[in-house]
């Protein structure tokens, strides 16, 4: 029996299910302690929705995935990535259904459907570029990346960089030459860096009650 027929098919809740419970199960955490983490972190996970996600039957929402390995990290002591957390065994294959996406900036994080391995690999590398372009906003506005991917979804709806290749796009950014184009990028680069300062101060401003 060839390798394509022995290829076991998974879903994304089926993946992030066996990863949770395998990680929280090694390291003899409770479902309470990886709620626990959720919490910190902003969600309002309780004990029933890590059993729901171990489960393999929950979804999650674009903000959820984007710290899960956040969370996973506190429970675990370990530095996971996302990229890590996704990876599958060459004998595996992720199957994404459109409605298990509930963001478009996830899609340029995760495994697409139906790609052959070396496709995915070749996915996973063109990500790279734009998660480091998020790592390094986040360091100049002095924010952990869970939350400034967490900020970023709730002021556009959307991570860091999808949203600046939407602007540089109504910009005309396809028709400019490359020098241009990376200008003009960082130009806006820069106006999210703000709206995101002014959207922090804002968010200050309300929980002291000024």
């Amino acid at each position: 029996m060839g390798e394509e027929t022995q290829r076991e098919v998974l879903t994304l809740p089926q993946l992030v299910g066996r990863r949770v419970r395998g990680l929280r199960t090694t390291h003899g955490r409770t479902q309470e302690d990886v709620a626990d983490a959720a919490r910190s972190l902003g969600l309002d996970w309780t004990r029933s929705s890590v059993a729901s996600l171990e489960s393999e039957v929950r979804g999650l929402s674009a903000e959820e995935l984007l710290l899960l390995p956040a969370i996973l990290s506190r429970v675990t002591g370990l530095k996971i990535s996302l990229e890590k957390l996704l990876s599958i065994a060459p004998t595996q294959a992720l199957r994404l259904e459109r409605s298990e996406l509930t963001d478009h900036g996830i899609e340029i994080m995760v495994f697409r459907p139906d790609l052959h391995e070396s496709r995915a690999t070749d996915s996973l590398t063109e990500a790279r570029p734009l998660l480091e372009s998020e790592m390094a906003a986040a360091r100049r506005l002095g924010l952990t990346y869970p939350v400034f991917t967490k900020l970023s979804i709730k002021l556009w709806g959307d991570v860091y960089t999808t949203e600046r290749e939407r602007r540089l796009y109504e910009l005309g950014g396809d028709d400019m030459s490359p020098r241009t184009r990376q200008a003009t990028r960082g130009h806006v680069s820069r106006s999210l860096d703000q709206e995101l300062r002014d959207f922090i101060a804002k968010k200050t401003e309300r929980k002291a009650g000024v």
